[in-house]
């Protein structure tokens, strides 16, 4: 569901789903999880909605946990970045 709503650009569809994904912490066998969910893709979609919801910090920790997963990716890294633009100017108009 959380790649439906990304592919829909339905933001929080994949905020809604990433997160009950990303809750489920046990492998159950289940044919329901799949090995996707254990890797970072989940961790991507999350920041990216997040990004696209305008919850920045949210999707600067979700960005980092995925680089830390798949450390060689680059394109995980400009995402980062691109967040972390966001990120920081909200942080500096907070403080103003």
């Amino acid at each position: 569901m959380a790649r439906l709503g990304y592919l829909e650009n339905n933001w929080p569809l994949v905020h809604l789903m990433t997160e009950k994904a990303l809750a489920i912490t046990e492998k159950t066998g289940s044919y329901l999880l799949e090995t996707d969910s254990w890797g970072y893709e989940l961790y991507d979609l999350a920041a990216i909605c997040c990004y696209r919801l305008g919850m920045y910090e949210k999707a600067h920790n979700y960005a980092l946990i995925a680089i830390k997963m798949e450390p060689d990716d680059i394109r995980l890294k400009r995402n980062l970045e691109l967040i972390d633009i966001k990120y920081n100017a909200a942080l500096e108009s907070s403080h103003e």
